[in-house]
């Protein structure tokens, strides 16, 4: 599944990775989460992974699948997007080489999650919801319009075959409700 937001600063990458600690930690699944930023990739810089062996490199075939999931923030397999030069200009097809990656993890990953990049700032952010058509949207609050959500939605579905919202997580919102009834609620 792809997790998006309609700008940067929402918290995707956040959201992605507490998503991915969440289902191998209470589900027991076996995560994988990708970086699908060719402008400004950061997972290899916040997590200290090599920068040489990310997406970008497993597109142009200079490394393989294997070579670039490594571990990322509490034990989690991510693969980074590469260095920023080498994702920027590798002019891939990134539809296929998601595709490639879903079809080369299956059996050894339960769950493909694709942190994408901002759906109003990044054409890239289409491409990867085209490949991998099940969105979960992240959002800010008090920071983007429920028209603009709306406006996306009907956009995806429009344009994309098969697309389906899976739904949507409000982050950054001010708990109104004490924390131990949030994790009783939880259960």
């Amino acid at each position: 599944m792809v997790f998006a937001s309609a700008s940067r600063g929402e918290g995707t990458t956040t959201v992605t990775l507490h998503v991915a600690n969440l289902l191998a930690k209470r589900e027991g699944l076996r995560p994988l989460v990708v970086e699908v930023n060719r402008e400004k990739p950061r997972y290899a810089q916040l997590f200290h992974l090599d920068e040489n062996r990310g997406l970008a490199f497993l597109a142009a075939e200079e490394a393989s699948l294997e070579q670039c999931i490594q571990t990322g923030p509490r034990g989690v397999p991510v693969i980074p997007a590469g260095r920023p030069e080498k994702a920027a200009y590798a002019g891939f097809d990134l539809a296929s080489v998601l595709r490639r990656v879903i079809k080369g993890t299956q059996g050894r990953f339960d769950v493909v999650l694709v942190d994408a990049p901002a759906l109003l700032a990044d054409p890239d952010a289409w491409t990867v919801c085209s490949a991998v058509p099940r969105m979960v949207l992240v959002v800010r609050a008090r920071r983007v319009s429920y028209d603009l959500l709306q406006r996306i939605k009907k956009e995806a579905e429009q344009t994309i075959p098969n697309f389906t919202l899976l739904g949507a997580i409000l982050n950054r919102h001010r708990r109104y409700i004490p924390g131990w009834v949030d994790e009783w609620l939880l259960r």
